[in-house]
């Protein structure tokens, strides 16, 4: 199993990508339960905070490798260097962990799924608009110095239902006027996509 100090070392996009996919795909180093049990360790560093870097990086067509920062160190989680040697230190943070995201964990844990009430598309959005513009409010609020990026996880959704035009286009309504930002740039993630929100 990968340490947690070998993800706090410079990495190629490529490399991060491989493993995060054997994180995924490999079931007997990294069992489901003890992921979806535990707080912190690995088993959450990979997929909340190494994914969400990952994916950002693969969006950028600049970037060259990426890196995890030491959990003690107050500020970014993690930093993207570009080819010409920028540094972009980035902070991740979850929509669901101001709604219950420990609880999701343990459904998931001992179900295999999360389920929610079915909804209307249009509740299901309003819900899911609140819950990432908290995260951004608190993010700005508790804003780390040094940090020049916000990625905020959103909780992966099947497109079909027509929820993501509605949902980008009631977040772009929200943030048309925006207030002055600690951060040059926020996205969020969306199963694999990124999506740059302001």
């Amino acid at each position: 199993m990968i340490e947690r100090s070998d993800l706090e070392q410079w990495m190629s996009v490529d490399a991060a990508g491989r493993i995060v996919q054997s994180f995924f795909d490999d079931r007997k180093t990294y069992p489901d339960h003890d992921f979806y049990s535990r707080h912190r360790g690995i088993n959450k560093d990979i997929p909340e905070e190494l994914r969400p870097l990952l994916l950002l990086a693969r969006s950028l067509p600049e970037a060259e490798v990426l890196r995890l920062a030491p959990p003690a160190v107050v500020g970014p989680d993690g930093e993207i260097r570009t080819r010409d040697g920028f540094v972009i230190r980035v902070q991740v943070t979850s929509s669901l962990e101001r709604d219950g995201g420990y609880l999701v964990r343990q459904q998931l844990r001992d179900t295999g799924s999360y389920t929610t009430a079915a909804r209307d598309t249009l509740e299901v959005v309003e819900e899911r608009l609140c819950r990432i513009l908290d995260a951004l409010t608190e993010k700005e609020q508790r804003y780390r110095e040094g940090t020049d990026v916000l990625v905020i996880r959103e909780q992966s959704v099947s497109w079909g239902d027509g929820l993501e035009p509605t949902l980008k286009a009631r977040l772009a309504e929200e943030v048309s006027t925006p207030e002055p930002s600690n951060y040059s740039a926020t996205y969020i993630t969306f199963n694999e996509d990124v999506y740059r929100l302001r």
